[in-house]
């Protein structure tokens, strides 16, 4: 089973992704939208049993309002057992370590390094914490999650950091 559930996002994103065993599936989590999309994506999580409010993967894609401020409400406000395995995010500490960036993106990463203090690979774990990107010469990389689903980064190119 694979499904993609796009939330009204309006002008951003918000996509949900669900693949594996239909009675159990695994679920990843693209972008959060802009700040309203908050309350529609929570109430979708907390339509979940319990027991299965996990996400295998959220990845947010940029830093602009429409794709990360939905993510920082939902981070600042989880719904009860939400587990996030792992954040695919590149802040200014992978793209330009010792810059700032916008506003939100460093709110973002304020969240992200906590709770990376308590889960080793957290934050871009796949990338051992570096930037996600792809290769600038030779073959892409792909990354198998649990469930098995295979996901190929296409972009950004890694000599564009």
């Amino acid at each position: 089973m694979f499904a993609i559930e796009m939330l009204p996002a309006f002008e951003g994103d918000c996509l949900w992704l669900e693949y594996g065993d239909a009675d159990k599936p695994y679920r990843i989590l693209i972008d959060g939208g802009p700040i309203a999309t908050a309350s529609v994506l929570r109430a979708r999580i907390e339509q979940l049993p319990v027991d299965q409010r996990r996400f295998e993967l959220a990845i947010i894609t940029h830093i602009d309002s429409d794709h990360i401020a939905g993510m920082l409400k939902l981070f600042g406000d989880p719904p009860d057992k939400l587990f996030i395995k792992e954040v695919w995010f590149n802040g200014y500490q992978q793209l330009a370590p010792g810059y700032l960036g916008p506003l939100e993106g460093e709110f973002l990463t304020v969240h992200l390094k906590k709770e990376e203090t308590k889960r080793k690979g957290f934050w871009n774990g796949s990338m051992e914490g570096g930037a996600v990107g792809a290769p600038a010469a030779g073959d892409l990389r792909a990354y198998t999650l649990a469930g098995g689903l295979e996901l190929t980064v296409l972009g950004p190119e890694q000599d564009a950091f």
